[in-house]
């Protein structure tokens, strides 16, 4: 015997529309940054290839080996979270915070890339007067705040999800 009417039982098994949304968008995201992380192994590569040549490996590297590590991870991690999310699987929860920590990181690591930049542009001395360190600092703003909105609302799209599945595991308990 179900107690649910019938004309209820289809919004149990429906997925929510915002984390469908952000499911196809970041999935749609950590497939480009999968792509620009593969391209990013080219480019570590070159920088390694001029540091072996002076003799030495500079902070570039460093960072660049941290992005391309960052991007992959994030990349990974959404592809299969994501669509486990389409999916209505349970999994889906903790492989999309472990993409969450890894945009984060990733995140730091794009403000140590501009602090970097902006170190070499300047020679050590940010002269924040000039045009193009206007420009580079509004830049990476908009940018940051870019990743941190779409970043919180993917956490936003997470814990509904979670709180979905809950509600439909308590409603299939009743089922039975």
């Amino acid at each position: 015997m179900n107690p649910t009417p019938p004309e209820y039982r289809p919004l149990q098994d429906k997925l929510p529309t915002f984390p469908k949304v952000m499911a196809i968008v970041c999935l749609a995201f950590a497939v480009i940054r999968g792509l620009l992380g593969l391209f990013g192994i080219v480019g570590v590569a070159m920088i390694a290839r001029e540091g072996a040549d002076v003799g030495n490996l500079t902070n570039n590297f460093v960072v660049g080996i941290a992005e391309v590590v960052t991007a992959l991870f994030v990349a990974v991690f959404g592809i299969v979270a994501n669509i486990l999310l389409l999916g209505k699987k349970q999994a889906a929860i903790p492989l999309g915070w472990l993409m969450v920590v890894f945009s984060i990181l990733s995140i730091g690591v794009g403000v140590a890339t501009v602090s970097l930049q902006l170190l070499e542009m300047t020679g050590g001395e940010p002269d924040f007067a000039r045009p193009e360190v206007i420009g580079m600092m509004v830049g990476a703003g908009v940018m940051l705040m870019i990743r941190v909105l779409i970043l919180t609302a993917y956490i936003v799209a997470l814990i509904l999800f979670a709180r979905w599945m809950r509600a439909r595991q308590v409603w299939a308990a009743g089922m039975n």
